[in-house]
């Protein structure tokens, strides 16, 4: 007997089911590995993302154990992300055109760049002044008395939040080769833009105006740098 439309649609969706597991287990097992590799690893990465610090304390008998499980998947998702990407992609590659095709192939190693970037800009500048800031606003005789789990949430959040912030580039030029918007929208929009910038670095860092205007200033350059993006990828004979 003849499988009907309906049943068609079924298997099809079933097999995209399918596939949507076996690409989440990649993922799972190279994030598994990569956590395994970097635990063992787990006391000298601590030890770097706390150069910043000159003294740390812990508050309880496991907290140092939880930093660094805690540094060991931030760094096994992070070493991660080149699979990561990549299962994305292939994941959707099925649905895509090949002119679709062709951009996902320039634009995914491209993401992954940005967010290092982004991560780098985050613990070798962000991390440091706004320490520093944070720190001396304690008037004279309170000392600080930072914990090492709360010191690697702050570190860890800011790495993520700036990895992700750096895409916006990427992300504007994406758009553009989609067709959704033009480089004279963007130029068009910018002082609203610059608005939302602001309100978005205050929901991704931590609730201090300095954190705040840190990650504000490099993502108004990166909206600037989005239009040039966008002019270099918006599909020939468009406006």
């Amino acid at each position: 007997m003849m499988k009907g439309p309906a049943q068609e649609r079924e298997l099809s969706f079933v097999e995209h089911l399918e596939e949507f597991r076996r690409r989440l287990i990649y993922v799972l097992v190279s994030v598994g590995i990569c956590f395994a590799v970097s635990m063992a690893f787990a006391r000298n990465l601590l030890c770097f993302l706390t150069r910043h610090l000159d003294e740390l304390v812990f508050i309880s008998p496991t907290e140092v154990f939880i930093s660094y499980l805690s540094v060991g998947l931030v760094s096994g998702i992070i070493l991660s992300l080149p699979v990561i990407f990549y299962n994305l992609w292939r994941f959707a590659w099925i649905a895509l055109t090949d002119t679709e095709k062709r951009a996902a192939a320039v634009f995914i190693p491209l993401s992954i760049i940005f967010f290092f970037f982004g991560a780098a800009f985050s613990f070798f500048i962000v991390t440091p002044l706004g320490l520093h800031f944070l720190i001396t606003m304690a008037p004279e005789g309170i000392k600080p008395m930072i914990s090492v789990m709360k010191y690697v949430s702050f570190v860890g959040m800011l790495l993520f939040a700036f990895g992700v912030a750096f895409e916006l580039p990427i992300a504007l030029s994406l758009l553009t080769k989609l067709g959704i918007i033009t480089p004279a929208f963007l130029a068009k929009k910018r002082k609203y833009a610059v608005l939302i910038i602001f309100i978005a670095a205050a929901i991704l860092t931590p609730p201090d105006a300095f954190t705040q205007v840190l990650m504000a200033i490099p993502l108004i350059f990166l909206y600037e740098l989005g239009i040039v993006f966008s002019k270099i990828s918006r599909p020939r004979g468009a406006g």
